[in-house]
């Protein structure tokens, strides 16, 4: 037996689809080839193609069809544009990804950070107690809650001066090096150590 996979290039950009074929030693798995993804790409408007970045399909802007149109994206503002439009995207996921702390995973979506924002401010954590991004609930004190706070400052500014240094990256790139430019973090972010606060 197969299955319909969606395999992306080197850089992340969709290729088209392909054939997974089921294991022979373990029915009902499937050997997905290197850069396939069994998620399929989403459909976008003309002119726009599905790049993979952190794990997830983002459209942007083609550059193969630009090429095809006699342009080299490689030597095109189009070509920076749709490289600085992934990174905001990229930001945009990383906020979104919650931040590891006290050897658990803690949501950081808008309602979630207003949540801890309300609750620092009233000085008063209903039943002590708070919800991990998991759905456990875990004994929480003031101190601790304001030290995931810090910790979640930490991370945000980790990710916004990684989003800076790409720009800047981006900005300065020759036209071959922008072509095969790859967003992302450069290293793996500081992890905030438990009940620790940032400077």
């Amino acid at each position: 037996m197969e299955k319909t996979v969606y395999q992306a290039d080197q850089n992340g950009w969709y290729c088209g689809p392909t054939v997974a074929d089921e294991s022979p030693l373990e029915p009902g798995v499937y050997l997905v080839p290197a850069g396939a993804f069994e998620e399929a790409p989403p459909q976008g408007m003309p002119g726009q193609r599905a790049r993979r970045i952190d794990g997830q399909w983002v459209l942007l802007a083609d550059p193969f069809l630009q090429a095809d149109e006699g342009t080299d994206p490689s030597n095109s503002e189009g070509m920076r544009a749709t490289v600085l439009a992934a990174i905001e995207v990229w930001e945009r996921q990383e906020r979104a990804s919650g931040v590891e702390f006290g050897g658990r995973h803690w949501l950081t979506t808008p309602s979630a950070l207003q949540d801890i924002r309300d609750v620092l401010q009233a000085t008063l954590i209903p039943g002590d107690v708070w919800v991990d991004a998991s759905r456990e609930v875990v004994p929480m004190d003031r101190l601790t809650l304001q030290a995931l706070w810090d910790a979640i400052v930490v991370r945000g500014g980790e990710i916004w001066q990684r989003r800076l240094q790409m720009e800047a990256e981006v900005t300065a790139l020759s036209d071959a090096a922008l072509a095969t430019y790859s967003v992302g973090w450069a290293s793996a972010p500081s992890v905030q150590e438990e009940g620790t606060p940032a400077a």
